[in-house]
C-alpha cells in the first residue's frame, strides 16, 4: 500500500515548487479520500489552478512525470474560473467527495442548489438506465454492468444526501442509512458479475434507475 500522507506531502511540494502562488486548490478524491484505499486503488488529485493553458498542462505533465506511482495517478486539473463556471449539476459529488489539502472549494457551495442535486440524480439514473440496457442488448459485458453498479452508488451518495441533509462519504457510512432496494443495488456494487448473472441483474439496475427517473428521488 502506498503511505498517502507521505506521497501527497511530496505532491504539494513539487506542486508549491512548480506553481507557486498560481495553485489555488488541492485535494485529493476517490478511494484514498475516502480513507477506502486497497492496491488497486488510484490516487485521484484535484488540482485548480488559477489559469490553466498549454505552458501550465506540459509544466503539469514534467511535474508529475518524476513522481513515483505515476502510472496510478489521475484525477482532476482545471483553471478556476472553469471550474466556478462548470455544470452545476456534476458539482455536488466534486465537491462533497472531495479532501482539500490546499486551499478551499466553498466558493462551489451557492451553486450546488437542491434542484441541481435532483437534476445530477435525474441524469445518472437515465445514464444508468441507458447503459444497462445497451449493454444487456449488445456489448453483453459483466465488466460494464459492474461499473454501472458502481455508478449507482455515487447516484445513492446524492439521494441520501437529499434526505438526511448528510453527504455519507464512505461505503461503511452510506450501508448503514439505506433501504431495502438500495442495500440490494449497494449489495451487487460490491461485487463481480458473472457472465450468468448479467440478464437478471441488468434488468434489476434498469427496474431501479426507472422508478428514480419517472418517480423522482
Amino acid at each position: 500500500m502506498i503511505d498517502i500522507k507521505q506521497y501527497l506531502d511530496l505532491f504539494q511540494q513539487k506542486l508549491q515548487k512548480t506553481f507557486g502562488k498560481e495553485v489555488f486548490f488541492f485535494g485529493i478524491q476517490g478511494s484514498y479520500g475516502r480513507g477506502e484505499a486497497t492496491e488497486q486503488s488510484d490516487i485521484d488529485i484535484v488540482v485548480i489552478l488559477e489559469k490553466l493553458d498549454a505552458e501550465q498542462i506540459r509544466n503539469y505533465h514534467a511535474m508529475v512525470n518524476t513522481l513515483p506511482y505515476r502510472e496510478k495517478l489521475c484525477g482532476f486539473v482545471s483553471g478556476k474560473q472553469e471550474l466556478l463556471h462548470w455544470t452545476a449539476e456534476e458539482l455536488f459529488q466534486f465537491y462533497y467527495d472531495t479532501t482539500p489539502i490546499l486551499g478551499t472549494l466553498n466558493d462551489l457551495l451557492p451553486l450546488i442548489t437542491t434542484e441541481k442535486i435532483k437534476g445530477a440524480i435525474k441524469t445518472a439514473a437515465c445514464t444508468i438506465y441507458h447503459g444497462a440496457c445497451h449493454n444487456l442488448l449488445h456489448e453483453k459485458s459483466p465488466e460494464i454492468a459492474k461499473s454501472l453498479y458502481k455508478s449507482a452508488l455515487f447516484l445513492l451518495q446524492a439521494k441520501y444526501y437529499l434526505q438526511i441533509g448528510v453527504y455519507l462519504k464512505t461505503k461503511k457510512e452510506l450501508q448503514q442509512k439505506l433501504s431495502q432496494k438500495d442495500a440490494a443495488i449497494f449489495s451487487v456494487a460490491q461485487n463481480e458479475i458473472t457472465q450468468q448473472e448479467l440478464e437478471n441483474l441488468s434488468i434489476e439496475l434498469m427496474s431501479w434507475a426507472s422508478e428514480i427517473i419517472v418517480k423522482g428521488c
